[in-house]
C-alpha cells in the first residue's frame, strides 16, 4: 500500500528555445546546438512517497525534485533578433536550477470522486552579463499551481463535473520609467529581468452530463 521512489537522470538536451522578453510580443527561436552553442546538460534528482488508503480507494502522494542544469542560454539585454542570421552573437550562456515539492489526493470511486493537486516549484538562471550577474526567475518560473477536479455521480445517467486550476503569472520585464533625449525622443528604462509578473490565472469549469 506504500512506495518510496528515488530517481535520478543526467540528460543533455540539443535544441532549445531562446525567450527575449524585451518586446511587448516576445519573441523566441529554436536553436539547435552547433560549434558555437553547446548542448544543454543537467542533473534531475526526484525523490517521492506514495501511498494508498481504503483499498485503494484514495492515493495520496508527495514528491519533490531538484535539476541543476550546468549550461543554457538566453538573450543579452536589447539584443538584435531582427532577420539576424547568426543569432549565436546575442546570447550569453549561464547556468540554472530548478525545485519544487508535488502534493497529490486522489478518490478513484464513489458519488464524489476527484483529485486535487498542488505544486510549489521555482525555476532560475544565472548568466553572465544579465541581471547583475544575480540568479533571476526564468520565463516559466509559476511558484504556485493548483489543479482541482470533482466529479459528482448523481445516477447512472447524470454527472456533474467541476474543474478548478490556479497558477502564478508568469514573469515578465517592463519599462519601469522613461526620459527624453533633447526633449523629443523618450528613452525606456527597463526593470531587471523577469522582475515582475503578468496577474495570476484561474478558471472555473463547470460541465453536465447526461448518458444514454
Amino acid at each position: 500500500t506504500a512506495s518510496i521512489k528515488f530517481g535520478y537522470a543526467r540528460t543533455s538536451q540539443y535544441i532549445n528555445q531562446l525567450f527575449n522578453n524585451e518586446t511587448p510580443t516576445p519573441t523566441s527561436l529554436w536553436q539547435l546546438t552547433n560549434q558555437y552553442v553547446p548542448s544543454s546538460l543537467s542533473h534531475n534528482f526526484s525523490l517521492g512517497y506514495f501511498k494508498n488508503y481504503a483499498d485503494n480507494i484514495w492515493i495520496t502522494s508527495i514528491e519533490a525534485y531538484y535539476r541543476n542544469i550546468d549550461r543554457l542560454f538566453d538573450y543579452k539585454d536589447f539584443a538584435d533578433l531582427v532577420a539576424n542570421s547568426h543569432v549565436e552573437t546575442e546570447i550569453l550562456s549561464g547556468r540554472g536550477r530548478a525545485r519544487g515539492i508535488e502534493l497529490g489526493i486522489k478518490r478513484q470511486v464513489g458519488t464524489i470522486h476527484g483529485s486535487i493537486n498542488y505544486t510549489y516549484s521555482r525555476s532560475e538562471r544565472k548568466v553572465v552579463g544579465i541581471n547583475k550577474s544575480e540568479w533571476y526567475a526564468a520565463s516559466f518560473d509559476k511558484p504556485h499551481d493548483l489543479a482541482l477536479i470533482v466529479n459528482l455521480e448523481m445516477n447512472k445517467r447524470n454527472q456533474l463535473a467541476f474543474n478548478f486550476t490556479y497558477s502564478t503569472g508568469r514573469p515578465t520585464t517592463i519599462p519601469v520609467d522613461r526620459h527624453f533625449i533633447q526633449g523629443q525622443i523618450a528613452v525606456l528604462n527597463y526593470s531587471d529581468r523577469n522582475a515582475f509578473r503578468i496577474p495570476d490565472y484561474h478558471r472555473l469549469d463547470l460541465a453536465y452530463t447526461i448518458g444514454q
